[in-house]
Formats: C-alpha cells, sequence, structure tokens
C-alpha cells in the first residue's frame, strides 16, 4: 500500500540531480558554444558557477540566462532561471527581452516527400563476378548481354537513408506569444478547414490559433467533468450499482487538493508531481476494504499507478488482468465496429449487447477511464 511505501536506498546509478547536473560540464556531454558561453559568462557574473556545481543551473540554461543577464541584474534575475528547463528558461528570456512586433500569421508549408529508400534501388555490386580471383572456373554460360552490361554504381552514390521528421519546436517571442513549428499530416489541415467552417458563426475570421485554443478547450472540459469539476455540482451524489465507482465530489475533493499531479513519494524528498496519466488511487487498496473516501484516495501517475499496484499484488496477477482485460476490450471493439456498419443481419448488434462487460468497455472504447486493476 502506499502508505508502507519506503524510499530505496540511493543507488550510484541512480545519483542525485546536483550531482547529474555537474556531470553536464564535461566536455565530454557538452558542445563546444555551450561550454564556451558558460565559460564567459562564469568570467563576466560572479555566482554562475556556484548555481552550476550546485544544480540550479545547468549548461542548456546558461545559454539562455546569457542573454539577459549583468552583473547590474545578477541578484534579481538569476534566481528566476533556476531549476529551470530550456523551455522554461526560453520562456522567461523571452518576458525580460520581448521581441519587438512580432509577425502575426499562419505559414503552411508542404515538405518534401523522402527519398526512395535505398533498398529499392538496384545495390548489385557487379553484373559479372570475377571469380578467378578465387581460383574458381568462370561460368561460360553467362550471355554477351551480361558481359557487356555496366557494373552498378558504387555503394557510396546511392542515395542516403531519408531523414527523420524534425521535432516540433516552440520558441517564445514575448510574455504572450510563443510562435510553433509542427509537423503535421495533410489529413490535418482539411480537419482545421472543417472547423473553420464550423465555427465560422460563432469564431468568424478565426486563424489557426483561435481554432485551435477552442478545440483544446473541449478537450480540458471534457477532462474537467471527468474529474467532477463542474460549475455547478450535485448536492446529492448519483447512485451508482458498479462497487468500483468513485462518486463524483470524492473525486473533484481529491482533484482539486492534489492539482491533478502525481503525489507519490519519492527517494529525494517530495513527491512526483507529474500530471502524466494521473489518476486515483487508493491508499487501501479495494480489496482489502478500502473505501471511496478523500481521505483514501491520492492522486498518482500512470508509472507510478502501474508500480503501486504490482508491489501490492505481483506481477503475474497484474499481467494476467492486463492481458484479459485487453482481449474483452477488442471483442468489444470489435462487436462496436460490426454494429456500426450497415447491415440487415440483427446478429452484429446483438453481438455488441452480449459481448463480456459491453457497458463498460465500451465506455472505455469512447475515452472514459477503465476499472483500475486489483488495487482500486
Amino acid at each position: 500500500m502506499l502508505h508502507s511505501w519506503k524510499p530505496p536506498a540511493t543507488s550510484p546509478s541512480a545519483s542525485s540531480a546536483s550531482s547529474t547536473r555537474s556531470t553536464a560540464l564535461s566536455p565530454t556531454s557538452s558542445s563546444p558554444s555551450q561550454t564556451s558561453t558558460a565559460a564567459a559568462l562564469v568570467a563576466r557574473v560572479p555566482g554562475i558557477a556556484d548555481a552550476l556545481r550546485e544544480g540550479r543551473l545547468c549548461l542548456t540554461t546558461v545559454v539562455e540566462v546569457a542573454k539577459v543577464l549583468t552583473p547590474e541584474n545578477r541578484d534579481t534575475v538569476l534566481p528566476r532561471f533556476f531549476g529551470l528547463s530550456r523551455r522554461e528558461a526560453q520562456e522567461v528570456v523571452a518576458e525580460l527581452r520581448p521581441r519587438e512586433a512580432p509577425p502575426l500569421r499562419d505559414v503552411v508549408t508542404v515538405s518534401r516527400p523522402p527519398a526512395a529508400a535505398a533498398a529499392a534501388l538496384p545495390i548489385a555490386l557487379s553484373s559479372e563476378p570475377d571469380l578467378r580471383q578465387v581460383g574458381q572456373p568462370t561460368n561460360s554460360a553467362v550471355s554477351t548481354e551480361e558481359r557487356s552490361a555496366p557494373a552498378a554504381e558504387p555503394l557510396a552514390r546511392l542515395a542516403p537513408p531519408a531523414p527523420l521528421p524534425a521535432p516540433d519546436a516552440v520558441e517564445p517571442l514575448t510574455a504572450e506569444l510563443t510562435r510553433i513549428h509542427v509537423t503535421v499530416p495533410r489529413r490535418l489541415l482539411a480537419k482545421l478547414e472543417a472547423a473553420r467552417a464550423a465555427l465560422s458563426h460563432s469564431h468568424p475570421g478565426a486563424g489557426m490559433a483561435e481554432i485551435l485554443e477552442a478545440g483544446l478547450d473541449l478537450v480540458l472540459d471534457r477532462q474537467a467533468k471527468r474529474n467532477g469539476l463542474v460549475k455547478r455540482p450535485r448536492k446529492e451524489p448519483r447512485p451508482s450499482k458498479n462497487p468500483d465507482h468513485v462518486p463524483a465530489h470524492a473525486r473533484r475533493e481529491v482533484w482539486e487538493r492534489d492539482g491533478g499531479k502525481c503525489q507519490f513519494p519519492v527517494a529525494s524528498g517530495g513527491v512526483c508531481g507529474s500530471p502524466v496519466g494521473a489518476d486515483l488511487h487508493h491508499v487501501r487498496t479495494r480489496a482489502r476494504g478500502g473505501p471511496h473516501t478523500a481521505a483514501n484516495l491520492i492522486t498518482v501517475c500512470g508509472f507510478h499507478h502501474d508500480l503501486e499496484t504490482r508491489r501490492e499484488f505481483g506481477d503475474a496477477l497484474v499481467d494476467r488482468c492486463v492481458r484479459e482485460k485487453r482481449a474483452r476490450r477488442l471483442i468489444v471493439r470489435d462487436a462496436v465496429e460490426d454494429a456500426a456498419r450497415p447491415s440487415s443481419d440483427a446478429d452484429a448488434r446483438q453481438a455488441c449487447i452480449d459481448a463480456p462487460e459491453a457497458g463498460q468497455l465500451s465506455v472505455a472504447l469512447e475515452g472514459e477511464r477503465s476499472a483500475e486493476i486489483g488495487a482500486a
């Protein structure tokens, strides 16, 4: 159970954050430009060396610090960069030194298709190997056309493999404006145009940023409703026949208390704090009679939820439950797809109704959380 968890002993491979950041100062793990920037900043501004040594700064953030830091503003500006990632440091720089009159426009460029795969190119080394070099008789059955065929191009002239697509880039411009470079499939552009037409009444002349923000607002609103965060909550909880159902008022209280972030304790002190895959976890598990109350519930990320469940019930049981749940989900998914197809045969629709746990898993297919394994 979560309340009996103890931090494991720190191993040499899992050192503290300060030792990890200090290793970034080695020439083997940093670029020459980052090293030279850090050296110049250390010579110009006192206190940078101590921040690097203690792990409050790293080389990737030093590059951003050098853009705005001076001996005069060191006491007020430098602490703002402590413990930040590179992107967070770029946002602070954009706030302190905003770009003047950044252009506001949507730019769509067509990426060139990748080069043909090297496997599709002819890579024969020679149309007529010289077997006499290894003491073997030549093949007299080789035709005149084959003997006169030119040799294939050397491997060095073959086209290199297609490069990987560039990662998404976020470039802060000011405290409020950010430029995003992202590579998307063509179908996303078609969806954007369809959304622009659908919002033409409420958002006339909307650009991509406004359309995307409207869609993200819908996603966040749906997530908030799942966690009971509604404008007018019910005074009395809705009754449920599912014994694993967590009442909305309990889910809402826990989500507001934990901020939607993982509260799993970590060895270095504090909590995990990750929002990825965050869900509710019973401190005293449901299998051991734990209630659906805010005092017995805690928010954990997907990784620590799986870790604590395996610690409580063992890998064998959890793996078996996961396999069975995936199998049932595939059965219901196939049944739902068959029922959605136009057909005069009523068996497909009946299969969707008769499928095991069709009600629960159909909701899961629509994006709802599935019931917690064992521990919930």
